[in-house]
């Protein structure tokens, strides 16, 4: 959920710039639009967050990890919560 979260914010932000210079309508109603859908991916996984917080477990899924790795452990490791 996170990759879709940054990569429509990416696509967002090259329509604005690419509107900027370019004057078109099309693409100013695209990055509207996108970044709308942006922000409604950046509020469920807010939601999502706040809900397993107070409830403990996942109310709403994210779906699996697109994308683990060693220094994802590293900061599990560190963490100063647990």
């Amino acid at each position: 959920m996170e990759f879709a979260l940054f990569a429509t914010l990416l696509l967002g932000l090259i329509f604005a710039s690419i509107n900027k210079f370019n004057g078109s309508e099309v693409l100013h109603y695209a990055a509207a639009w996108d970044l709308m859908l942006c922000a409604w991916i950046a509020f469920y996984c807010f939601a999502h967050c706040v809900l397993v917080d107070v409830f403990g477990e996942d109310v709403l899924p994210l779906g699996p990890a697109v994308w683990t790795s060693k220094v994802g452990a590293f900061f599990k490791a560190k963490s100063v919560v647990d």
